[in-house]
């Protein structure tokens, strides 16, 4: 399952769901696209092709949704709070540019508040979260 927005699933219903054998991708686990495509956009030196851009998602996309299902499998836990600690251990990168390569001068200069929002500024993290709810 996926729930649409704004952690729709509680974690009591995700605990059922779970039990039940259902698997339910946090929200901003599976909603993360955009951030992703922005990243594939304005992270290369040279402006990359449409195909280029879908591919970076795809393969990021898949790369997060393994991370998250590898550590919630080893931990015996659910996706969604197997992402929230792959979230809360993320280092933080202050003043770093939310996507892509600081050295092209096209990059937008504005932090952008996704919940979810990939970034590839050196050291490579794939988590920045900033969820209202705790967990």
């Amino acid at each position: 399952m996926v729930p649409g927005a704004n952690l729709a699933v509680t974690a009591e219903a995700e605990n059922l769901l779970a039990r039940g054998g259902a698997l339910v991708l946090p929200d901003f686990l599976a909603g993360s696209g955009a951030s992703l495509s922005m990243e594939g956009l304005f992270a290369p030196q040279e402006h990359p092709t449409p195909p280029q851009i879908l591919a970076h998602v795809e393969q990021r996309m898949a790369g997060l949704v393994r991370q998250t299902l590898t550590r919630s499998t080893a931990e015996g836990i659910t996706p969604t709070q197997a992402a929230r600690r792959i979230c809360a251990e993320t280092v933080p990168q202050p003043g770093t540019r939310p996507y892509g390569n600081p050295l092209r001068d096209d990059m937008p200069s504005h932090p952008i508040d996704f919940q979810l929002q990939a970034i590839s500024t050196p050291p490579r993290n794939f988590w920045r979260c900033s969820t209202s709810r705790g967990g």
